[in-house]
């Protein structure tokens, strides 16, 4: 399948413009909420814009009237995104309800996704469905859970752009696996990470050079690391799980993604921006090289793998 100038603008240009529109525009809320809000905006729009290439009629077909699978992932990416919106603002009372919820949502998403798998309707037992569906909930609950308590690792510009290494590296694989149109959604996350990204580093270095301004002494004597207004990776968890975890679980049942490469993709992105033991190494360069070992070794093997096949198969 060819891939011009116009697919990369389509899938790279417009999904990171309307993330960093949405950083400027949404500045005023919490800082966690404009990044959440921004991130999944920027999933959902760049998503929308992949369908608009053949067409604004078919793109709002699919998306008022979701057939195939595919189809339901904007709406998903969108409940997990406003689940985690009102995780922000809700009273703290009120937030076992929401746990609540968001269990009953992770059950709900492997569900919808598999639901028009031939393998549900014709090949598995029972217990094999309800065995298939079980694990997947475990792993989208898992990834979401480790991606939530990443923050308390700090590091998030080494995390985030690890996480933007994983979603481009988890492209490759997948669109080397034969699901293009899955690659470029996975492309679609990479590039909306960039665009919120880089709007997040920008204000984060103007506020420094004004800090700086202000009493040069005292900020080159600090040991404060600048966290860009107040964001961390761990704030877009739940879209960022449903649509990179979407497409893993879309990629393995619907292409050739083998369930090893959806393995070692899965870990990388936990280890990427996920939760890992505290206090060990003890320096952050330490934990930093660490963090980037478990989350490049994963990634680069289940690229290898999936470009090697496809290398070796002479129909692709």
């Amino acid at each position: 399948m060819p891939f011009g100038p116009m697919d990369l603008f389509w899938i790279g240009a417009v999904p990171a413009s309307a993330a960093a529109l949405l950083m400027v525009a949404l500045r005023r809320l919490r800082p966690n909420t404009t990044w959440l809000l921004s991130v999944g905006g920027g999933l959902i729009l760049g998503m929308i814009a992949q369908s608009v290439r053949v067409g604004w009629h078919t793109s709002i077909e699919k998306l008022l009237h979701p057939h195939v699978a595919l189809d339901w992932l904007p709406w998903l990416v969108l409940v997990a995104t406003g689940i985690c919106t009102l995780a922000n603002h809700t009273r703290s009372r009120w937030q076992h309800w929401l746990v609540g919820l968001a269990c009953l949502f992770v059950f709900v998403v492997p569900l919808r996704l598999l639901a028009n798998s031939v393998y549900v309707a014709t090949r598995w037992s029972l217990a094999e469905k309800m065995g298939v569906l079980a694990l997947w909930t475990v792993a989208f609950a898992t990834v979401w859970r480790m991606l939530s308590l990443g923050q308390r690792n700090g590091q998030p510009i080494l995390r985030g752009g690890l996480l933007i290494v994983v979603a481009g590296g988890t492209a490759m694989t997948i669109a080397a696996s034969g699901a293009i149109t899955l690659g470029e959604q996975a492309g679609i996350t990479a590039a909306t990470l960039l665009g919120a990204a880089a709007v997040a580093l920008m204000k984060s270095l103007q506020l420094r050079q004004e800090n700086s301004g202000l009493d040069p002494l005292a900020d080159a004597g600090s040991t404060q690391v600048f966290h860009p207004l107040d964001i961390d990776p761990s704030d877009a968890a739940g879209p960022l799980t449903v649509m990179l975890g979407g497409l893993i679980l879309l990629a393995h049942y619907y292409s050739e993604l083998s369930a090893a490469n959806a393995s070692w993709l899965g870990i990388s992105l936990v280890a990427a921006a996920g939760w890992l033991p505290e206090g060990w190494p003890e320096r952050p360069v330490g934990r930093g090289v660490l963090r980037t070992v478990l989350t490049l070794l994963p990634l680069g093997m289940a690229v290898a793998s999936a470009l090697a096949a496809a290398l070796a198969d002479p129909y692709r």
